[in-house]
């Protein structure tokens, strides 16, 4: 009861008035400035803040989700990918959502949309490494605590850290030029 307090707190707090409004334009137009940099950096940068929210509190807002896409849409445009972008969208979406529903308590809506703006910055073949790695990190997070009996089998793991780490592994591993060359040696 005490997250659920803690994230009303919060969530007032970004949705209220005109400060969260100028400090959520100010952490996008720091976005579009790194972008600038490096769209890794930018990246890096979007997906610190959902991880941390929903590591503490165990919800995520979903303007952090809106920021991701927004930047992303601007990059896939840039680069001249936005079919591409569309794609994987299209793809971690529909994953996403039909794990939420046909798995009823497995992952929360946050995790649906968060993953969903996330895939904006993928290509489709990053976009599956993405949501493979996302999992593989959270189960190996798991099976850590288990392991060391810091948590049952019926204990929750907040999943927004491995979707952000997923994600920035994912485009990490998208411009770098071995990546591109392992995949086309495995995959034709």
């Amino acid at each position: 009861m005490e997250n659920l307090w803690r994230y009303r707190s919060l969530g007032r707090f970004w949705h209220d008035g005109k400060v969260s409004l100028f400090l959520w334009v100010l952490w996008l137009f720091l976005a579009f400035f790194l972008w600038l940099y490096s769209p890794f950096l930018a990246l890096v940068w979007l997906l610190i803040f959902p991880a941390v929210e929903d590591a503490r509190t165990g919800f995520v807002s979903d303007a952090w989700a809106l920021g991701i896409m927004i930047v992303g849409c601007f990059d896939a445009m840039m680069m001249g990918r936005m079919w591409d972008a569309f794609l994987s969208f299209t793809g971690v979406t529909l994953f996403f959502v039909l794990l939420f529903v046909l798995v009823r308590g497995a992952i929360g809506s946050g995790d649906v949309i968060l993953s969903s703006a996330v895939a904006w910055w993928l290509s489709p073949l990053s976009a599956a490494f993405f949501v493979w790695f996302s999992f593989l990190s959270a189960a190996v997070f798991s099976v850590v605590l288990l392991c060391g009996r810091k948590q049952s089998l019926q204990s929750v793991i907040f999943f927004i850290p491995f979707i952000s780490l997923g994600g920035v592994c994912a485009y990490g591993f998208s411009l770098s030029p071995w990546w591109w060359e392992t995949c086309r040696l495995y995959l034709g």
